[in-house]
């Protein structure tokens, strides 16, 4: 009899095990891909990463990790998610020290609405929580996180997002099943290009505590999570040229700052002192930086970085992983450039070029008068390339940008300018 008990209690455990580890496999399977490319790298890393950087869009676009790796040897990774605001933003750090201590976090709060998603929400923000939440293990936190985010109203589609993905079956593709991590360590470029008119901060007024408090939106469980996990915090306001004149924005983003300062702790705002920054060639829209603004608006993160931390060597199979993942990142980016050439994007190719170790530029032009669009001639004026440096070819037919690969010193493509 005690037998018979037994074999059914085992017989029970494995059904159930058997049944968690398949609903796993299959969610895995059906889940959006994006999502665990992008996070897949930080799950899998061993070390404890330099620097996390967290946030919105704008932190994605802004931040590259591997030109971080590449000029300073920190090793960091952008955990921000696109529409991210600051309360899940602070879930996502929650989760991620479960896993990771950096030395340093970077916390953005330039998207600091708090609008919690319930069944009334459009679809697209549903769709953009799904991509903060879904790549978290199950745990305590991420119920926690799903219950306040959703009111309660959806925790069953948030906690277990195979009820929603179930039917996508007929989507399944090769990328479902070979699955790439993210090769910008987190990142994105958005290559694309939108002139900025530059406008002054919009002054030094601040919100009262009845209409705007910070407390309310987790700043101070930041910055008290990070001291429990000895992490250095710095909050930031990433630069975001359409934003800087906001009645609705800069007197948010002044009293954060009166309140990170009464609270000890750095902030960096970066849409304010962008002085760094071109207004003309940087920006991919109004609050986005393209490839030749997040270079250097990185930049400028890592000298903050090394001026302020110190960090440890890394041992030699910890470079190598590192610096083979750089060379990744730098294929990726030459794909782009070729797509940019394919398509005759001049303005993506030069915001791709601008600033890069890798590549240099000869401009090519014919004799006698010739004409540039305005917009190019901003993109070679800032990267250092003026009339008297070009190059004169009376056969050429029009203006011409030539792509020099700095390592092999040879010309490798070129693309006719409009």
């Amino acid at each position: 009899m005690k037998n018979r008990v037994l074999k059914t209690i085992v017989s029970w455990i494995l059904f159930f095990a058997l049944l968690v580890t398949s609903t796993a496999a299959v969610d895995r399977l059906l889940r959006d891909k994006e999502n665990c490319s992008k996070y897949d790298r930080f799950y899998s890393e061993k070390e404890d990463f330099d620097v996390l950087f967290f946030g919105s869009s704008r932190v994605i676009d802004g931040i590259v990790p591997l030109q971080l790796w590449e000029e300073y040897g920190i090793r960091s990774y952008n955990m921000a998610q696109h529409n991210e605001n600051v309360i899940v933003s602070y879930w996502q750090l929650r989760n991620a020290l479960r896993y990771n201590t950096p030395k340093v976090v970077f916390f953005d709060i330039s998207l600091f609405g708090s609008n919690v998603v319930t069944p009334e929400s459009d679809k697209g923000t549903q769709a953009y929580l799904h991509k903060s939440l879904d790549h978290m293990p199950m745990s305590i936190i991420k119920f926690l996180a799903v219950n306040e985010l959703t009111d309660g109203y959806e925790l069953n589609e948030y906690l277990f997002p195979l009820s929603i993905y179930h039917n996508r079956w007929s989507m399944l593709g090769e990328n479902d099943i070979y699955v790439t991590s993210n090769v910008f360590m987190g990142g994105e470029d958005r290559i694309c290009h939108e002139g900025q008119v530059y406008f002054e901060w919009g002054g030094t007024q601040t919100l009262s505590a009845e209409a705007f408090d910070p407390d309310k939106l987790h700043m101070s469980d930041v910055i008290e999570l990070c001291r429990e996990h000895d992490v250095d915090i710095v909050f930031t306001c990433m630069p975001a040229a359409g934003m800087r004149y906001q009645s609705y924005f800069y007197p948010a983003v002044n009293t954060f700052e009166s309140y990170f300062e009464e609270k000890g702790v750095p902030f960096l705002n970066y849409c304010r002192d962008d002085t760094f920054l071109n207004n003309r060639t940087d920006y991919a829209d109004s609050s986005h930086l393209n490839p030749a603004g997040s270079r250097k608006l990185t930049l400028e993160v890592g000298e903050y970085l090394v001026a302020n931390y110190s960090f440890d060597a890394v041992n030699e199979e910890t470079r190598k992983e590192w610096d083979e993942a750089y060379e990744t990142y730098l294929l990726t980016r030459t794909a782009e450039l070729l797509g940019c050439i394919g398509n005759s994007d001049v303005e993506g190719f030069l915001s791709l070029v601008s600033g890069t170790k890798e590549y240099s530029l000869k401009v090519v032009v014919p004799s006698g008068d010739y004409k540039i669009d305005k917009k190019i001639k901003n993109f070679l004026f800032d990267m250092g390339y003026f009339p008297e440096d070009f190059q004169i070819d009376p056969s050429s037919s029009g203006v011409l940008l030539r792509l020099v690969d700095l390592r092999s010193c040879s010309v490798v493509a070129e693309l006719q300018c409009p």
